[in-house]
């Protein structure tokens, strides 16, 4: 029957944090079965560290690699963090122009990280690079960058949001880059599979698509 199948064929299972499912797995996702009418996908959006072989998934897309030796570790690219505020905000309260003026600043920040009210930024990268730690104060601290996202877009303050997912708003100016050339250091955007197969076809189309549309 396998020989009767051009292309992929089955049902591709994919863990993933919420926050990609939910702004750009999904769409590709949909891209996806469009490409390959044999497939279909069960997207499964986990806050937790899945076992792959365990829970039937054939591909974890994570932002931090998982050190588990059995599992084959595919990297798709590097995002980083920028500083993000509405126009609105930054017209009132003015617009920073080092990360030290953020001091003077209502930021709001990502609860899930310990030092969630110290920002590390860089400008540049490699041994060269500028990098300056800042103690930064607001009234929102909150584990989730959806909330974080529309609470930058309602003028609350400034954010450090995930380039990689908010650029569209970036772009046509919805939300207003803050500290130009500043970011975080990068984080790594892995995709892992097991080892106890060889990479099947609707894997590899899947991490081809994803990886196009990454344009990391």
């Amino acid at each position: 029957a396998g020989a009767l199948t051009d292309g992929p064929s089955g049902t591709l299972r994919i863990t993933a944090p919420p926050l990609l499912g939910e702004t750009l797995l999904w769409d590709i996702a949909l891209e996806y079965m469009e490409l390959y009418p044999e497939v279909d996908v069960d997207l499964m959006l986990h806050m937790r560290l899945v076992d792959l072989v365990g829970e039937g998934f054939d591909l974890a897309i994570r932002v931090s690699r998982n050190e588990d030796s059995s599992l084959i570790a595919r990297i798709l690219g590097r995002t980083h963090l920028v500083c993000c505020a509405s126009s609105e905000y930054l017209d009132a309260r003015g617009r920073p122009e080092h990360p030290r003026d953020l001091s003077q600043h209502e930021c709001m920040s990502y609860a899930a990280r310990s030092d969630a009210f110290q920002w590390t930024l860089q400008r540049g990268e490699g041994p060269g690079a500028e990098v300056e730690q800042v103690s930064v104060d607001g009234r929102l601290k909150v584990n989730s960058f959806d909330i974080l996202h529309k609470a930058a877009d309602a003028g609350r303050g400034v954010a450090l949001l995930p380039a990689l997912l908010y650029q569209q708003e970036l772009n046509s100016g919805a939300l207003e880059r803050v500290l130009p050339g500043w970011t975080t250091p990068p984080s790594t955007i892995y995709a892992l599979y097991p080892t106890r197969t060889h990479l099947s076809e609707k894997v590899r189309a899947f991490l081809d698509l994803l990886t196009a549309r990454l344009k990391l």
